[in-house]
């Protein structure tokens, strides 16, 4: 799916911050996954995958340029809390029984 949508926004036909606003962090997570296995391809293929490879060189790009994310400024955000996360002086309660 990446190999495509790589070439589709090297190619000008997604528009790279519209595609990356929402989808960098797959595309990191997946290149580091596959990275590895990817190399032993080009082992006698060095071109596959070079429109994936494109993407995931922009979405760090991306990710670089908005290191804090790219929520608007002037809009609030959505009230909530964690209500896993412990106290001050409690333990956490990730994983407990009682959950």
């Amino acid at each position: 799916m990446y190999e495509e949508v790589g070439s589709y926004v090297r190619n000008g036909l997604i528009d790279e911050d519209l595609f990356l606003s929402a989808h960098w962090y797959n595309v990191l997570l997946y290149w580091r996954l596959l990275h590895p296995v990817i190399m032993i391809g080009r082992r006698t293929r060095p071109f596959i995958f070079e429109n994936f490879e494109y993407l995931a060189a922009r979405a760090q790009r991306w990710n670089d340029r908005h290191p804090a994310g790219n929520y608007p400024k002037d809009v609030p955000r959505m009230p909530g809390t964690d209500k896993w996360r412990a106290k001050p002086g409690e333990q956490s309660r990730a994983g407990s029984e009682n959950s």
